[in-house]
């Protein structure tokens, strides 16, 4: 199920069996002494309260191979890619990748990367896309395509288009996944960012959201924080992740990256389970702030911001990194999380965050839908997870001229 990474990640929706080398899954490993920390749970009014350790005590028990089981994109006759926007693993081992930009299609991959189908294309016609937002799979490898623009999801096979719904009361909002059971669209936070935002409280809460196909009716089931308000200074800090949300079976699954904590709604809005670690600052470092404003100045420049503008920008914006983060309390920190992804055995996998110019993140912190930690798990270098399976990982890489290649990643558990 997709999520938002500090990138979403983004989608933030992938699945299991390619059969190329079996692998154990996360689920089947037996206690021993590499086993992550225990956990104390307890109830509090009928939420299950989960005191978890922190992820930095947690072994990196889950394993990413080395090689792609294919890449395809990079001096490959058969596809090359404008832009890789969205992804998910059909139950059957392909693999659907969203081709946006003026492209807008899907293509469907075998278990083997090779090209099997390429459905859609620009257009405002049926299984036609104004610009696709993401992509989640349905119980029988049913593909949903979210076009916020067009204000419409739209329904296919790996054969071809089937049909479309309006999406009223939910265009604006991320598609994270369905609900196995009931067959509900779910949707979480906002697509985009809102800029020249005030806010009367520090962070701007957004309706976490399900929409029946057959009625298209639209129902909010919670409010979970999302976007930071702008500090009293007058800056945005460039180094906060907001909040995010993902899909964990029928559940959403809420957090905040200036808080240990996340938080599982079950389907009447009801918060079944919370769990929190300890929360550890990490200061911004010299470097990095001075990464950040050289790349900030350039751009300024570059849409033609006067000079002045540009100082008074920078100041604020700096100003407000110094001001704490709400629950470590510290200057100068940078949140833990940057996003999180919903697997289809229920994990969540927690995207450690990374600074803006830094890369797509590199280690994912996995979660069981009981709040146990699974694992760490560090991604090759450049490697951005469109999608996490019971075994596999879809990605997008980019070599050295920038352009982009679909990968396939084995992942397995380590005894």
């Amino acid at each position: 199920m997709n999520g938002t990474p500090n990138s979403a990640i983004t989608r933030s929706g992938l699945l299991p069996v390619v059969g190329i080398m079996g692998a154990v899954t996360l689920g089947g490993c037996s206690p021993d002494a590499s086993a992550p920390p225990a956990t104390v749970v307890s109830d509090s009014a009928g939420i299950r309260m989960v005191e978890a350790p922190a992820p930095s005590d947690v072994p990196p028990r889950i394993g990413v191979s080395e090689e792609p089981v294919y890449r395809i994109g990079w001096d490959d006759a058969e596809r090359s890619f404008e832009t890789l926007t969205a992804g998910a693993l059909l139950r059957d081992g392909r693999a659907v990748v969203v081709d946006g930009g003026r492209t807008q299609q899907l293509v469907i991959l075998s278990p083997s990367g090779s090209v099997e189908a390429t459905l859609g294309g620009p257009g405002e016609g049926p299984g036609e896309f104004t610009s696709v937002s993401s992509i989640a799979v349905h119980p029988g490898d049913t593909i949903l395509v979210q076009d916020a623009q067009g204000g419409r999801i739209s329904k296919f096979t790996p054969d071809g288009f089937v049909e479309s719904i309006r999406a009223e009361g939910a265009n604006l909002l991320y598609l994270h996944g369905v609900d196995a059971e009931t067959g509900s669209l779910m949707f979480g936070m906002p697509l985009a960012m809102v800029f020249g935002r005030r806010y009367e409280t520090p962070f701007l809460a957004v309706p976490q959201v399900r929409l029946d196909w057959t009625t298209s009716a639209a129902d909010t089931v919670a409010m979970a924080d999302w976007d930071q308000s702008i500090a009293t200074g007058g800056g945005n800090n460039p180094f906060m992740s907001g909040g995010f949300s993902t899909v964990s079976g029928s559940e959403f699954v809420v957090g905040r990256g200036d808080r240990a904590e996340l938080r599982w709604i079950a389907r009447d809005g009801a918060v079944r389970q919370i769990v929190r670690w300890p929360a550890r600052a990490t200061e911004v470092p010299d470097s990095v702030l001075a990464a950040w404003e050289s790349r900030s100045r350039a751009l300024f420049e570059e849409i033609g911001i006067g000079a002045g503008d540009i100082e008074r920008r920078i100041t604020a914006m700096k100003d407000a990194v110094q001001e704490p983060l709400p629950l470590f309390g510290l200057p100068g920190s940078m949140p833990s999380a940057g996003g999180i992804l919903g697997d289809p055995t229920g994990n969540v996998w927690i995207a450690r965050y990374r600074p803006p110019g830094h890369g797509p993140p590199q280690t994912y912190w996995v979660m069981s839908p009981e709040g146990e930690w699974l694992g760490a798990v560090e991604i090759p270098h450049g490697v951005r997870v469109l999608d996490v399976g019971s075994e596999y990982l879809l990605a997008v890489e980019r070599n050295e001229f920038d352009v982009e290649a679909a990968a396939l990643y084995r992942h397995e558990s380590r005894p």
